[in-house]
């Protein structure tokens, strides 16, 4: 009588019969002669250069000098725009916004959008600022739908940042109730010159109260009159630690 031994291989069993007189207890497996190949050891050519760890470092620190250059780049523009008003609000013309179109990298709603934000967080909104920001609308060429689309990026923008609109500010902690009051006043502002006809019209595509969450009844609590009511708004955003992590000056992109 014979004897088998089975070898499972890929689900599947490979039968061998056993000489006669070979003992039952003496298996015999039979593996397929590729099977030895397909399960070599890694060549060492094949093994990592370096631990996971050691690529995981290099990227992280990759990816901060590219936060870095971003940030240096938002500086240099927002301060290359603050010095040409500094010389006459007739040096902001279409020309000079090329020229930083060329030396940044930003598309020229990039530079609008960049600046508007840098100009929200970090000046007071006076009647100065506000016909900067008018001049610079003009300068750029756009129409009224590219501006209201970047009225509505800049909204949704703070709102990632920040959160929306809340208008019951009770049961904040006093960091939380200083922070909602500072998206308050940025709502403000954002809405302000979306009301405003030498910045942007009314166009259908403005939907900065729908992203703050706002209602219309809340909207006109919230509204800026004067441009004298927005000082002491100013006030408020800088009692919030720190600035927005995007736009200003001292923001990554």
């Amino acid at each position: 009588m014979a004897f088998a031994s089975a070898t499972c291989f890929s689900s599947q069993l490979e039968l061998k019969l056993l000489p006669r007189g070979l003992a039952a207890n003496s298996p015999q497996l039979v593996f397929p002669s590729y099977n030895s190949r397909r399960f070599r050891p890694l060549s060492p050519t094949l093994k990592a250069s370096r631990p996971f760890s050691g690529v995981v470092s290099a990227a992280a620190k990759g990816n901060s000098h590219s936060n870095s250059n971003s940030v240096n780049k938002n500086a240099m523009l927002c301060k290359s725009i603050d010095e040409l008003f500094q010389r006459g609000a007739d040096e902001v013309k279409l020309d000079a916004l090329h020229q930083l179109v060329q030396k940044t990298g930003f598309s020229m709603e990039e530079i609008l959008r960049k600046y508007i934000r840098y100009t929200l967080n970090e000046k007071p909104f006076n009647p100065d600022v506000v016909s900067n920001l008018i001049q610079l609308r003009k300068a750029s060429m756009f129409d009224d739908s590219q501006v209201a689309e970047i009225l509505n990026e800049i909204s949704r923008r703070i709102v990632r940042d920040k959160g929306p609109v809340v208008m019951d500010v009770s049961g904040y902690t006093e960091r939380g109730f200083k922070r909602k009051l500072a998206v308050q006043s940025l709502f403000g502002k954002v809405f302000y010159l979306s009301e405003l006809p030498e910045f942007c019209s009314r166009d259908s595509s403005l939907i900065v109260k729908e992203i703050f969450g706002v209602t219309d009844e809340d909207a006109d609590k919230l509204r800026i009159h004067t441009l004298s009511e927005a000082g002491d708004m100013d006030s408020l955003e800088k009692m919030v630690d720190g600035s927005d992590s995007d736009d200003s000056g001292h923001g990554s992109p």
